[in-house]
């Protein structure tokens, strides 16, 4: 099944929605770390949704990957861009109950439309 995602701005917000989505210990086995609960979600997309470190060196890109229609999260995509010079940074977590589904290459394609226009 090719499900269709949409991407949308992180919010303080998502965090009840996420910690479903983040709930299963097998996405951490490579990473590490646990799943999150919802008051340590809040507290990270708070900073996270300042879009940018405290020093300004960095600019912050963190969206949540939804299945459309309905908005459904299932996931995020995160980008961290240097704003001198480096590489800029990509990681995403697709929640287990999604994976398999066919949602990386439409993401991969949608990414790659719009980065530019957030990015700036």
């Amino acid at each position: 099944m090719n499900d269709v995602v949409g991407l949308r701005p992180l919010a303080v917000s998502d965090a009840r929605e996420m910690v479903d989505v983040l709930s299963n210990p097998r996405l951490y086995v490579f990473t590490g770390g646990e799943p999150p609960d919802e008051a340590e979600l809040r507290r990270r997309y708070a900073v996270q949704t300042r879009g940018c470190s405290t020093d300004g060196s960095q600019r912050w890109l963190n969206l949540i990957v939804a299945l459309e229609p309905g908005g459904q999260a299932i996931g995020y995509v995160q980008a961290t861009i240097p704003q001198s010079s480096g590489p800029t940074e990509i990681a995403w977590v697709i929640g287990e109950l999604w994976q398999g589904r066919g949602t990386r290459v439409p993401l991969r394609n949608f990414w790659r439309t719009n980065f530019d226009a957030w990015a700036s």
